[in-house]
């Protein structure tokens, strides 16, 4: 059975399932969260990867087992986009089997934490 979900993620998403991912339940996806509004360590990871126009690296957070650290990418991946980077059809595909991912995701918003349905954060990114 595990062999069988291991070949449906790399099937989906072109990378290696990690079984260690899978239990981590401390990263947030989010902006200006917490009492301070810091930003999560991922979230300034992701902008700096915007920011040196990393494709490649953002490709390697998609391929990660954490929904969290896919939906990242997916931000970033967004933000590149709207600066005029332009994706293949299997760049495309991989980015399109996150977003068709149902599920929730630990969101921070402000002080709130919170599990949220993952199609109330991801709706705004286009790909089209």
């Amino acid at each position: 059975m595990f062999t069988l979900l291991r070949q449906s993620f790399f099937k989906s998403f072109d990378g290696e399932l990690n079984e260690t991912e899978l239990f981590i339940d401390d990263l947030v996806y989010g902006q200006a969260c917490g009492f301070i509004g810091e930003d999560p360590k991922e979230k300034m990871i992701i902008d700096n990867l915007v920011a040196t126009k990393n494709k490649e690296e953002l490709f390697k957070w998609i391929k990660s087992t954490s929904f969290e650290k896919q939906i990242y990418a997916v931000d970033g991946l967004f933000q590149l986009k709207q600066s005029g980077t332009i994706y293949s059809a299997e760049e495309l595909t991989i980015i399109k089997n996150v977003l068709n991912k149902k599920g929730t995701i630990f969101h921070c918003s402000g002080c709130v934490h919170s599990w949220t349905d993952v199609k109330r954060v991801t709706y705004k990114f286009k790909f089209e």
